[in-house]
């Protein structure tokens, strides 16, 4: 089952991996994943499994990608386009907006 797999790896590797805390902790409640996949104990195998996460998601590389788009936004900057809708995301979810310029 695919959905629980994700959720094993994601209690495994989600911290190492930098994933949002909250959706690990909630992976890690999944009793299916739990009793149908064995976990990634430390060692040889949870240590290629996570060489290999890191080579199929790179985090930083995506993080610089949308950086990279964030920051096209101008005074042309069409409504729906990925720049315009995160500054509108962060105006109205963020305490300080200021972070992200």
């Amino acid at each position: 089952d695919p959905a629980h797999f994700e959720s094993r790896l994601m209690a495994d590797f989600g911290e190492a991996l930098g994933l949002n805390e909250a959706l690990v902790q909630q992976a890690k409640l999944d009793e299916h994943a739990e009793s149908r996949f064995e976990r990634f104990e430390e060692g040889g195998r949870r240590a290629a499994a996570e060489q290999r996460l890191r080579a199929l998601f790179d985090v930083q590389a995506l993080l610089k990608a949308f950086v990279a788009e964030v920051s096209a936004f101008g005074e042309s900057t069409a409504k729906d386009s990925l720049p315009r809708v995160f500054i509108d995301w962060a105006n109205d979810q963020m305490t300080h907006k200021h972070v992200i310029f």
